[in-house]
């Protein structure tokens, strides 16, 4: 196929012999005027097809004389610059159209006829429809006889659509991050794309040797990179990709991704096609889920999905090399008051700050995450003495205790902790999370900042507290609750004013289940809203009863639980009985233990003094055994107290309670509020109480907790039959040593 530049010229041909066409000469012409008409007819019919071929050429084909005038303009040509062919004749290219583009042409046909040389040049022409054109010009020279430039002759393609593509390629390639490059061994040359040049934050052009490029690379990569390479050799595999690290020469550290198409000769590569990405964005994303995914977004620590991978990841070891494993489970003490009574932001502020505390606390080797809410957990590898153990997280404890100031206010933050061992209490990475946690129940059960390791008893433990919460929940459907009645009565006259409504459990296999064995369990699981619920309807019923027939006003008290207060509509859930019942609220008194008083909730304070509008008698329990302080006397509508029977157990005993007893008569004689002791069991205590002028009281000395068919058989003092040791404990932690 011939090029532009071997086309033939639309000269003269040299003569050649007529045999050479094959054709006879015409009859009456001598074989020199046949051979001469021949060729000129040969040289006819090829101009016509090369003017046929020119004319129809998709290519401009333009011949320049020495002076820059077009000597010939094919159709395209003429087409493209809008004019007739007649027109381009004579005329430069300037003068069709004056641009610099057009003036940078013409200086390429002059150069042509100066030097010799060939020449290309891109030439950019509007055409008539207002489109733009851009076409590839081959400048080529054409010699006459004498062997001078007579003409230049200008091909040009129309390469627009070409650029264009170049252009969305190199567009796709920017956004995409993506760009191309080619290395040949043979003849030692590379081609590398702009966009990679960007990567490596190169001048546009850059063409260094493959080693230089891949010493750019951090060694572990690098070393990566031949291995995967000189791998997909070995096998001849045509293609093989791979990902790696690239700290350019601005500094700016970058992910990327290769893939090499490898050509090969017969013995080793001949040459390399690759494509390299920029993902650093992708990483970055991916980093972004990961962290999002496996990391606690408040306190930045891993978060219990990542943490159970990890301790199944540190046993595995421990398994392998015979180590040591602890895991230590810790709580924050009563949090959930800062949320209510500050807020979650400061609840969060608290969180982090613990987080952070914790995180400073552990070793390299350790791990700390938040599992949950105010929950967190640590590994701990190596360490199995545990004394060790103990000292760390007392530690742990006593930087938690530090303050935390938030505004104007500071906080105590504390914690329980609790701590299981490998592979002393379990090989798997859940038994020591069930463990570690039985174990911080019982540390918070007694009391606050506990630190409590695990122990199989605390597993029988747990699985008895389980039992009973499932056997509780169908005591009251299945009839197996009763209350019994404790009379109250006057120590002045020794009447019977009221008595003391108090929660026992039947259960078919077990008996008599005592309630310091299950109100707990009530109180955790919520249970004993439904229950309290079922108390106090019954005893409205029975002040009702007691009531009805008028002259008298015998009261019945019954026990609040916190949860009460907490879990439901307090105020709705006791007007409601109180209607269904009949009782009147002046027969009604709700004893509360100084816990809830102490937690110095609005929502409670709110509850008491409705309850106490409707005139309902409102009594705080085991008065003296908590937090005791005078301040919520004054803040909550409290209008009796209750001596813990403890104290009046030891009167005429023990010289510091008979000094508190006289203090607690005296104070509630000031504040005008009314008194009832508990536990009264002799006369000599009786007879103190009411010297020291406390009005009423409760106990064995005044009678036993009875089924209410059998309160009015209840002896009272002047009987012949001493007082008797209870069988079973009053609810709500009031029984002490088994006296109700």
């Amino acid at each position: 196929m011939q090029t532009f530049d071997e086309s033939p010229a639309i000269t003269d041909h040299p003569s050649a012999p007529a045999e050479q066409y094959g054709r006879p000469c015409r009859q009456g012409l001598k074989p020199l005027d046949c051979t001469l008409d021949q060729m000129r007819k040969e040289l006819n019919r090829r101009t016509q097809e090369f003017r046929a071929l020119s004319e129809n050429s998709p290519d401009i084909i333009v011949r320049y004389d020495r002076d820059g005038l077009c000597l010939y303009g094919n159709a395209t040509s003429a087409r493209i610059a809008g004019m007739a062919q007649e027109e381009m004749l004579g005329k430069r290219p300037t003068e069709l159209r004056a641009t610099d583009n057009t003036r940078r042409f013409e200086k390429c046909v002059a150069s042509v006829f100066e030097t010799g040389e060939h020449g290309n040049v891109q030439l950019k022409w509007p055409s008539p429809d207002g489109r733009a054109f851009t076409y590839d010009m081959r400048l080529v020279p054409e010699f006459d006889s004498d062997h001078q430039i007579a003409s230049v002759l200008a091909v040009g393609r129309d390469v627009t659509h070409l650029l264009e593509n170049e252009w969305r390629l190199r567009r796709t390639e920017t956004l995409a991050r993506i760009g191309h490059w080619q290395w040949d061994f043979a003849r030692k040359e590379s081609v590398i794309s702009a966009e990679v040049c960007r990567h490596f934050n190169m001048a546009p052009g850059w063409q260094p040797p493959l080693d230089e490029v891949l010493a750019m690379l951090p060694s572990e990569d690098r070393r990566q990179i031949t291995t995967l390479y000189l791998q997909a050799v070995s096998a001849r595999l045509p293609e093989v990709a791979f990902s790696y690290r690239l700290v350019n020469t601005a500094g700016t550290l970058l992910h990327l991704h290769t893939i090499v198409h490898i050509e090969y000769g017969l013995r080793r590569p001949l040459r390399l096609l690759g494509t390299t990405q920029d993902v650093s964005q992708q990483k970055s994303y991916e980093s972004r889920l990961h962290e999002m995914a496996y990391h606690d977004p408040l306190t930045g620590l891993p978060n219990r999905a990542l943490f159970n991978t990890e301790l199944e990841q540190a046993l595995a070891e421990s398994a392998k090399t015979g180590g040591h494993l602890s895991l230590l489970v810790l709580d924050l003490d009563r949090f959930q008051e800062i949320n209510d009574t500050n807020g979650h932001m400061a609840g969060d502020h608290i969180l982090h700050e613990c987080g952070e505390r914790l995180r400073q606390l552990v070793r390299e080797s350790d791990m700390v995450a938040r599992l949950g809410g105010d929950e967190f957990g640590i590994v701990q590898r190596g360490i199995h003495s545990p004394a060790e153990l103990e000292g760390f997280a007392r530690r742990i404890v006593n930087a938690l205790m530090r303050p935390i100031r938030i505004a104007e206010h500071e906080f105590f933050p504390s914690a329980s902790i609790g701590i299981a061992r490998y592979p002393f209490d379990g090989s798997q990475g859940y038994e020591l999370l069930q463990h570690a946690d039985s174990a911080l129940s019982e540390a918070k059960s007694r009391g606050r900042s506990g630190v409590r390791f695990y122990s199989e008893e605390l597993t029988i433990k747990s699985r008895e507290r389980a039992a009973i919460e499932a056997a509780l929940r169908r005591a009251e459907p299945e009839g197996q609750l009763a209350l019994y009645y404790q009379p109250k009565v006057d120590l002045r006259t020794g009447e019977c004013i009221g008595a003391e409504a108090l929660l026992r459990w039947n259960h078919p296999a077990w008996g008599m289940v005592t309630p310091d064995r299950f109100i707990g369990i009530a109180e955790d699981s919520g249970i004993i809203v439904s229950i309290g619920a079922w108390v106090l309807t019954k005893a409205c019923l029975v002040a009702h009863q007691m009531n009805r027939a008028g002259g008298r006003n015998f009261k019945v008290a019954v026990n609040l639980s916190p949860r009460q207060f907490r879990d439901n509509d307090l105020v709705a859930t006791v007007q409601c009985i109180l209607s269904a019942t009949g009782c009147e609220p002046q027969w009604l008194e709700l004893e509360i233990t100084e816990g809830l008083l102490l937690e110095n909730d609005d929502g409670a304070r709110a509850a008491l003094l409705a309850l106490r509008a409707m005139g309902i008698s409102i009594a705080i329990d085991d008065f003296g055994t908590g937090y005791s302080a005078l301040a919520y006397l004054k803040r909550f509508p409290i209008n009796v107290l209750k001596i813990d029977r403890s104290f009046v157990r030891d009167i005429g005993i023990d010289h510091d309670s008979t000094e508190l007893v006289r203090a607690i008569i005296s104070m509630a004689r000031s504040l005008r509020l009314d008194l009832v002791a508990e536990g009264i069991e002799t006369e000599e205590q009786n007879h103190f109480l009411l010297l020291q002028g406390c009005q009423m009281g409760q106990g064995y000395y005044h009678g036993r907790p009875v089924p209410w068919e059998q309160f009015d058989a209840v002896r009272t003092p002047g009987h012949d039959e001493p007082p008797q040791r209870a069988r079973h404990p009053s609810p709500f932690g009031t029984a002490v040593d088994g006296v109700a």
